[in-house]
């Protein structure tokens, strides 16, 4: 199947425009540890510097991602995304304005830290949205993947290039700058777009018998009762 077919396939299932804010939404985490990184560097006149508060930013990345899928997976993605994406742009505005004033460098560190922590994850969350529109069926599910593998190629090949091209012919703040109006529009457009997923909804499995709901809950996931603080819950 063609990559044009791919791509009427999607638009037909999903409206068009949602694939449009998931491209958009997804360039700020592909422009935002270079830009960081060029940002702090030159301001700093230090690459060390800029290393740190980019690796800050990595950090949290790698800290917040499963945090906000988790919540996402709970709350939905509606509410998640939105408040990530707000968050996400508040921190870059942030960081290119203390980076800007030479602030201090915990104070940049700080920013680029939160920057890491709220990334929308516009990318893992659209997945798992076209895996739900395509209900189960094989070769729609394979053809919506395939074609989001495209753009999320296209988006982290992108982003870093569009920085460089921005700190270029102006700055490195106003590439921050235009990925924080990219998370805070595009990303914010896709976490609201009706195809996003709902809270889950999943009803906590009843304990087997043998092991009764105790006030100090005791009984852990799994229902293994690891301590006997009441007569009624016993191991299971």
């Amino acid at each position: 199947m063609s990559v044009v077919v791919k791509f009427r396939t999607a638009a037909q299932l999903t409206g068009g425009r949602v694939l449009l804010w998931s491209l958009l939404g997804r360039l700020p985490n592909a422009m935002s540890p270079i830009g960081t990184l060029l940002l702090v560097s030159r301001n700093t006149d230090s690459v060390w510097r800029g290393s740190l508060v980019a690796g800050a930013l990595a950090v949290g990345q790698a800290v917040g991602g499963p945090l906000v899928g988790r919540l996402a997976d709970r709350r939905g993605q509606r509410t998640v995304g939105l408040v990530a994406a707000l968050v996400n742009a508040t921190a870059l505005v942030a960081l290119v304005a203390a980076s800007q004033r030479g602030s201090a460098l915990g104070w940049q560190l700080a920013p680029a830290a939160v920057v890491g922590l709220s990334v929308p994850l516009v990318g893992p969350l659209s997945r798992s949205r076209w895996v739900r529109l395509a209900a189960g069926e094989t070769e729609l599910t394979s053809v919506m993947l395939s074609l989001d593998g495209i753009v999320d190629e296209v988006g982290f090949t992108a982003g870093p290039a569009l920085v460089g091209v921005l700190a270029t012919v102006s700055s490195p703040a106003v590439g921050l700058l235009v990925a924080a109006v990219l998370s805070g529009v595009c990303a914010t457009l896709f976490a609201l777009h009706p195809t996003a997923s709902p809270a889950s909804r999943s009803p906590r499995p009843a304990p087997p018998s043998g092991c009764s709901p105790c006030p100090t809950s005791c009984c852990w996931p799994g229902w293994r009762c690891w301590a006997r603080v009441s007569a009624r819950c016993r191991s299971g």
